[in-house]
């Protein structure tokens, strides 16, 4: 019994099988699919018929350890539920196609050690750069390590002070102190906050580098502006892993310092209790504008 090589179901074409089909060598066939090189346009087109017909697919992995190019970056991502990570991902993929790239895409959960794994198995794969939201600001050796062993690295939504890295960042502090304003603007003075600072996955239980704590920034300067004092009364911090946000949330709704719903100075807006950089579920009360 014999096979045809050429069309058999359970092997890929090849470029040998290109090549024959073609009626040119090897290397015409090879610099034909490559477009590089000195190819007559009547070889070339010739080729190109022949790759069509078998179903001939490149192999981006032998290519690649020739041009040193997979066209993959690599994408780690904080929480992929998140909404705000969720656009940011859209974005990242839409600017990766149009410039000739695909994205392999990893979520961590806000866990340092599954950050770790992601960019270790993304750099095996030996994608051309990283984008990273770093779980932790103090925890990036695996960064350093990937920034000089030559991986483009480019820091999301976080900065990491001691690595010389980009970084596309919100800012935080003026998002939340723009926020309180608007709500102070109307009337409201008895604003609540709640903010993951930290992450009890990690060594720090308060990241020095959280965005959490820059939005509490922002939130105090707002308050300490329009002369109010207590910011503490209505302010909820916690990690990540360690407490729920919407327990949190709850805590303050629940609270006898809180004033009746009805209360057209009460502001419980979902962005000042929950930013919408955080995928929370906070309730509001109709009177909250």
């Amino acid at each position: 019994m014999t096979t045809n090589r050429r069309s058999g179901p359970h092997r890929p074409a090849t470029i040998p099988d290109v090549a024959r089909e073609a009626g040119v060598s090897r290397s015409t066939a090879s610099r034909a699919l490559a477009d590089y090189g000195s190819v007559s346009p009547e070889a070339r087109e010739r080729v190109r018929a022949a790759a069509r017909k078998l179903g001939y697919r490149p192999n981006q992995l032998a290519r690649s350890m020739i041009t040193g190019r997979t066209h993959t970056l690599g994408a780690v991502v904080a929480d992929i539920q998140n909404p705000f990570f969720a656009g940011v991902t859209r974005g990242i993929t839409d600017a990766a196609r149009a410039a000739g790239y695909q994205i392999l895409l990893a979520n961590t959960d806000e866990d340092p050690a599954a950050e770790r794994a992601a960019v270790k198995t993304l750099r095996d794969r030996h994608v051309d750069g990283l984008i990273v939201s770093p779980a932790s600001t103090t925890d990036t050796a695996h960064l350093t390590a990937a920034h000089t062993g030559g991986c483009p690295v480019v820091l999301l939504d976080r900065r990491v002070p001691r690595l010389d890295l980009d970084s596309v960042t919100v800012d935080n502090h003026g998002a939340a102190q723009d926020a309180v304003r608007r709500l102070l603007a109307v009337g409201h003075r008895r604003i609540a906050l709640v903010s993951l600072v930290g992450n009890d996955a990690t060594d720090d239980p308060v990241d020095p580098g959280s965005t959490g704590l820059a939005r509490m920034a922002g939130y105090r300067a707002a308050l300490r502006e329009a002369g109010i004092d207590d910011a503490a009364a209505y302010l909820r911090t916690g990690a990540f892993h360690g407490q729920d946000p919407a327990l949190l949330a709850r805590d303050l709704l629940d609270s006898p310092s809180r004033p009746p719903p009805s209360s057209p100075r009460t502001a419980w807006s979902r962005w000042a209790c929950c930013p919408p950089h955080a995928n929370w579920t906070c309730a509001s009360p109709k009177t909250c504008p």
